[in-house]
This record gives structure tokens, sequence and C-alpha cells, in this order.
């Protein structure tokens, strides 16, 4: 059958794939000098087809530290390698003579089968590597501190405390101002596993929230695990849940020293530390016999993986709690979409607060648009943002949010109001306090002649204006009054917490501290520009005002948030009523009815047109083998009139049935992640040269193609090149329940891909942001 997909031509029959021959492999006995001769060590090689088990023989040298879970050297090829044992027994499927192993680096058995099965299992949810994954779960060796430890404690694991009889919540707990809250607690205390989501009410404490938790955790003799967004939120909690329990609390986060990393992994993993909070690098601790995972913030981005297999923190954790029966907490004040989608399947409860407690806890809401006394409604400070924070002053601190940082982040052409962009990296240009010339803000780069493209213009204006900007217009507006910057580019960085005392405080995003005894009031400027673009913008917008919200004081305190330069009256009357449960069903709803994830399983792949191309030539081949053999033969898709419309390659919208059950879209331009500013440079600059060259070529200055060469004859814009002007991104998606088996699928297929060197290397991503 044939299927041409615009931009990607015709993709390869399924008879013109040569598929990998699944040969049966029957195990052996193998003797050796030892009793379990054979060790199974998982390689971390990151090639998608050597990511599996070789075995190996274990001398008789290395009988005593070849222990499972110790990490070692192997030779794999003509290459050497680190891995982990993951097994020893006496026989093997392997047809050849086995090789020795080459060394163990250290008879400390460091990785657990726990982690080392949710590695796997996580890697099969993506279709990513195990390999990956074993990287980020095991730190590298450090001999020193592993020597310091062994001197101070041994290899043992400690002895943990005994579980106590009976737990009861505390009278003053905050967690009694949530429907089910008190329950969730004795469940985890009583050994069991349950599973919540819990919209946090404004102006709560989430530290306290979570030593409540973790406290009950520990009463079932249980350990526990807590992964925050950010090093300065997962630092705070370490220190208020050390302090609540009493307990010796361990911080996991990726930019300690390699040797404080390495010695906290120790004591994690032989007992020392039962209860450990960090970064997302967390979620892969060795924390034996769990008892809790919580995840602070689910929807923040810092909590997905920016490299293979890009998985979400939050979704790592809540496959952890099943596999080892642990209680499962997602605590935020917003609703994510991937929490909504566990309450949906059942997976999790949702725990909101009391309705009492929630009216005693909300501040005021409104946009300045409301007011009737302006009479300029759009302007960015109106009469009655003025009004609002001088009444304030009087009583207590106030909040001035500014979405974007810096003097003026973003500015236009004068003449035409086309978006000001660097001629060389495409990044926009801004403008910083005290210079007269417009820079990237991407690449740096002056742009002292700027013209604009569109109508010749070479003056510039203002589009958005930044915190430092706002700082200064509200220091004119309000002389005398003490001001206080917070955010990344603030002279004094990100402020953790004010005084109770009148001033005002000009924060981004994300960088907003906490004051003492709540703002007194909170101002939003630029609202329309908080929300951003692309997918998920909704949630993004959401989690910001949030956390604006509950910094503020309730209403009956006079606290009072309003939101200025244009507000969503869906997300204004959300605000009012602090209903992000109910807007994240109705978002879910949504998509669920559009398909999109998490309601479906999509898996994205990105690379040149070609490659991408042959690959799905290889994942049609596969789906259409597994259909052949009947695996899938009583799942099928009721909205398909019949096998040949579904099969139809013209199909309305864009949309191409790759398989029965699984669906085809793009292909599309693929996007650059937005952090991979310095690639997007080099692929520009690349490109320049590449063109100066070929004008040489045509010349005569260069190879007798008219591209040029290297010594190989190789054209050194090739495939190993960064000038990849043909990179698309297609999408294959299927209902929920077939997710697991388009993943093994899209797996399968890597693996042949790059095993038969079909291409360059290609992008794979699960459940990306669409």
């Amino acid at each position: 059958m044939d299927m041409t997909l615009p931009g990607l031509g015709e993709l390869p029959a399924a008879e013109e794939q040569a598929g990998l021959l699944d040969v049966a492999r029957a195990e052996r006995e193998v003797v050796g000098e030892v009793r379990s001769p054979v060790a199974h060590v998982h390689v971390l090689l990151r090639q998608p087809h050597l990511d599996k088990v070789f075995d190996y023989l274990v001398p008789a040298s290395m009988d005593s530290s070849a222990v499972v879970g110790a990490r070692v050297v192997v030779d794999v090829g003509a290459h050497r390698a680190s891995g982990f044992i993951v097994g020893r027994d006496s026989t093997s499927e392997a047809a050849g003579r086995l090789r020795p192993l080459r060394r163990v680096v250290s008879s400390l058995p460091v990785l657990t089968p726990e982690v080392y099965g949710l590695c796997v299992d996580v890697a099969a949810r993506c279709a990513g590597s195990a390999a990956d994954l074993l990287s980020l779960a095991v730190p590298e060796r450090h001999a020193r501190a592993e020597k310091a430890h062994l001197a101070a404690h041994g290899g043992a694991v400690a002895a943990d405390r005994l579980a106590v009889e009976s737990y009861e919540t505390a009278a003053g707990s905050p967690w009694r101002a949530y429907l089910g809250g008190p329950a969730f607690l004795m469940r985890i205390a009583a050994g069991q596993g349950p599973s919540a989501v819990c919209c946090e009410l404004p102006g709560s404490d989430a530290v306290a929230m979570l030593a409540d938790a973790v406290s009950a955790a520990r009463a079932s003799g249980r350990g526990c695990l807590v992964v925050a967004p950010t090093r300065r939120e997962a630092s705070r909690i370490a220190e208020g849940v050390a302090a609540a329990t009493g307990e010796s609390v361990a911080l996991v986060v990726a930019d300690e020293p390699h040797e404080s990393r390495y010695a906290a992994f120790l004591r994690i993993l032989t007992g020392i530390d039962r209860v450990v909070v960090g970064t997302r690098s967390a979620v892969w601790a060795p924390v034996s016999d769990l008892g809790l995972v919580a995840v602070l913030d689910d929807a923040s981005p810092n909590l997905r993986e920016q490299h293979a297999p890009y998985v979400r923190a939050g979704e790592a954790l809540a496959m952890r709690a099943v596999r080892e029966g642990a209680a499962f907490l997602s605590l935020s004040g917003c609703v994510s979409l991937s929490s909504q989608a566990m309450i949906e399947r059942g997976e999790a409860a949702l725990v909101r607060g009391e309705p009492s407690a929630l009216r005693a806890s909300l501040p005021r809401v409104s946009a300045a648009e409301q007011w009737e006394r302006d009479d300029a409604s759009w302007s960015r400070l109106p009469e009655s943002a003025f009004a609002l924070v001088r009444h304030a002053l009087d009583e207590g601190p106030v909040l001035v949010v500014v979405p974007r940082a810096g003097y003026i982040p973003m500015t236009a052409c004068a003449s035409c109001r086309e978006i000001a962009r660097c001629e060389t990296c495409g990044g926009g240009l801004g403008l910083d306090f005290g210079e007269a010339e417009p820079r990237c803000r991407r690449c740096g780069l002056s742009a002292a002649r700027w013209r604009c493209p569109e109508c010749g213009g070479g003056r510039i204006r203002a589009v958005r204006l930044g915190s430092h900007r706002t700082a200064e217009e509200i220091g004119k507006a309000f002389p005398g009054t003490g001001i206080v910057m917070s955010g990344s580019q603030a002279s004094e960085g990100i402020v953790d917490s004010v005084s109770g005392k009148p001033r005002i405080v000009v924060a981004t995003p994300g960088s907003e501290p906490a004051a003492q005894g709540g703002y007194r009031a909170a101002l939003v400027l630029d609202s329309r520009f908080l929300r951003g673009d692309g997918p998920g913008s909704e949630i993004g917008f959401v989690r910001k005002a949030c956390r604006i919200v509950a910094r503020v004081r309730p209403a009956r305190d006079g606290g009072h948030v309003m939101f200025a330069g244009g507000i969503d009256p869906v997300f204004l009357r959300m605000l009012s009523t602090w209903g992000q449960p109910d807007f994240a069903a109705g978002l879910y709803a949504q998509r669920r009815e559009l398909k999109l994830p998490p309601s479906a399983f999509w898996l994205a792949v990105t690379g040149e047109s070609r490659s991408v191309r042959t690959y799905l030539g290889v994942l049609r081949s596969s789906l259409f083998a597994a259909e052949a053999q009947g695996e899938r033969s009583a799942e099928r898709h009721g909205d398909a009139a019949s096998d040949a419309q579904a099969r139809d390659p013209l199909l309305a919208g864009g949309i191409v049935r790759l398989a029965s059950g699984y669906e085809l879209l793009g292909p599309v331009p693929s996007a650059r992640p937005r952090n991979d500013a310095r690639r997007n440079v080099a692929v520009r600059n690349e490109g320049l040269r590449a063109e100066a060259g070929n004008n040489a070529a045509a010349r005569g200055g260069a190879g007798h193609n008219g591209v040029g060469q290297n010594a190989s004859g190789r054209s050194e814009t090739g495939h190993g090149g960064v000038a990849r002007k043909d990179e698309v991104t297609v999408y294959v998606r299927c209902a929920h329940a077939l997710g697991s088996s388009l993943a093994a699928h899209a797996r399968a297929a890597h693996r042949e891909y790059t095993a038969k060197q079909f291409g360059p290397s290609l992008r794979l991503e699960v459940d990306p942001d669409v």
C-alpha cells in the first residue's frame, strides 16, 4: 500500500523495509571459575540498539566484588564502556564465548533493583533509552567521598526506626482545612499508598503541609521523597521539614559539587537519610521502602528533563509510587493537565479546600478595566492602580509584578510596528538601562545600524517594558517609598522574603518574595503578556497568577489583587473563586475532544525530512506486523468507517492513518528548544559560511561540485553538519490505552533505524507540548 505525505513524499511500503529477524534464544548453562559465573550487565551506551543487557564472565578475582548493583567496566566490540551488574547466575542466552569483566569500579552496590526497574519502565513509557536514565540515577563515583563514607559508616544499611502504633492528625495541621486531608494522612500512616492531587489554598504553608505528610509516612517506618522545581524551593522545604520532624533530610540538587552529591547519594543508599528533598534529579534517589513521593508545582517547566527521554518528574514519581506501593502527592495551587489526567483516569483523588477555609483565605481579585473611573482602561498604569497602591501603602507592603525583566526587553519598528529582530540570529532586540543602541536578547550583538526589513525604517519604539523601567516609573510616582527589586536580573537577585513594613516590591513571575503577614495588595502590569504564547500557555498563566494571589492577605484583612493591562474574564472568574480544579477539568475536556495530550498518547519525531520518512516506514512495518499477528485485533477505533477509508492518505485536516488505530500528523517545521539559542546562532552562522563557500565555488575557489569538502571528500554540511534547513517534526497519536504499544513499536523501530544506520540521529519525545 502506498502512502504519500505532504513534504515527505511516499513512505516505503512494509515489504520494502527489511526487518530484523526475531530469532528465539535458548538459555544454556555456563561453567566458570566461580559459583555464579555469569554477570548480566546493562551497559551505558547511548545508541538505542545497544541499550540492553549483555552477559559477561566473572573471573575468580572479582567474585566477591562483582555484586548485583555494582558499577563495572566491560568491553563491547572494540570499545570499552561502563555499566551496572543487574543480575548474576549461571545461565546465558549468548551463543558465543563470554568475555570476562574488565574491571569492577567499586564493590558497593550503587544501583538498587527498585531504581533499575523504574528506569526500565520509564524508558519503555517514553520510547527512550534506559542507559540515559541510569546515567541520571547514579552519579559518577567519587573515590574520596566513598572512602570517607565507608570509614565512617561502613557499607551496611542503617536500621530504621520502628513504626508508631497510632497516628492522629494534629489539631493545628493545615491539612484540616482540606476536604479529605486528614483521611489522606491517616492512610499514609497506616502503611497504604493513596494518590492525591491537592489544590493548595491561597496563603497556606506548603512546607508545613509537606512536613505533616512526611511525618505520617515516617510514622509507618517508611522513607519519603519530595521534589521541587528549583534549588531555592528545595532548600526551603528541606530546612522546614527537618525543623518540623527532627529528621535528617538529604538535599539532592544537580548543581552541588560532585563530592557533596556523591556523599549525599551514599547516605541515602545506606539508609542514613530516609527523607530526601531535591530538584528533578532527586526522582531517582535510592530511598528504600518508600512511603511517600511528593512533587511541588508539577506544571513547572523546570521539572521536565531537557535531554532524552524528556520525562516529566511528576509522571516518573507517579510510576515510582505505583511500583513501590507508596503514596503520591501533587501539591500546587494550579492543577496541571497531567494531574487532571490522573484524576480523570481514577489514578488520583482531588483534595481541595473546605468552602469556609477558602472564603477565609482568598483575597479580592479584580481587573483595572472594571473600574468606571478609568477613562483610559488600557493605560499601563491606570488611575485605579495608583489609587490601590497609595491606599495599600498605608497598611503594608505592595507587590508589583511585571511579566519581563530588564529595561525595555522588546522593541518594534516605530513606523510599521513590526517586531525588531536581530539580523544575525533572529532574536528580539531590546534596550538596557543607559544604553542608546538596541541589543539582541539572544546573541548579544549590538544593532546600531538596524533597519526594518519591512519598511526600511531605522527608528524603534518600546513594545514591552521590563521590571527595571517599571521600578523607575513607580519610583517617580511614589517618591520617598522604599522599592525592592526581585528577579534574576536584579542587582540583589531573587529575594526570599521581606518584612511587613510599607514598601513596594517589583518582581518578575516566579521571583515574588514572601511578605511577613502577606502583601496588602498586588498589582500585575501588562497582564496580557503574562500568559505567553504556544501550547500550555493557559496553565502557564494560571501557575503564575496563583502564585501572586497566594502572596496576598485575605479579603477580610483588606487583601486585593488587581490585574491591569488586559486579562481574560475566564481567568478572572477562576481566580476570584479559586476554581483551578474546574478550569483544569474543562481544559482537559477540550483537549480530549481534540485528541491532544495528555488525553491521547502522542509521539513526536524530529529530524531531517528524508530520515523521518525512513523511520516512519520502519515504524509502519512494525505496526503492520503486529496487526497481522493479531496483537490488536480486538482494539479498533469506532470512528473509522472502513479500513480502506482509514488508510486514505488524503484525510481532511492533514491527518493520515499510519496504521489501524494510529494517526500521523505533519510534517511541520521543527521548533528549536528555547534553551538552544547558541545552536540557533551556530546554525545561522554556519549557513552564512556555507553560502559564502558556494559563491566562492562558483568562481572556482572550492571543490569541483561547488560545496566545500574536507580531506575525505565528504561534504562538511551533510548529515553531521549544523546547517539542517529541512528539519521537520511529525506526530503519531493514538488512544491512551494503546500508548504502551505505540511506545514499544517506536522504540523497536528506533533501534532498527540506528542499528542499520538508515540516517542521522532523530529526536523522539512522548507527549510533547502541543
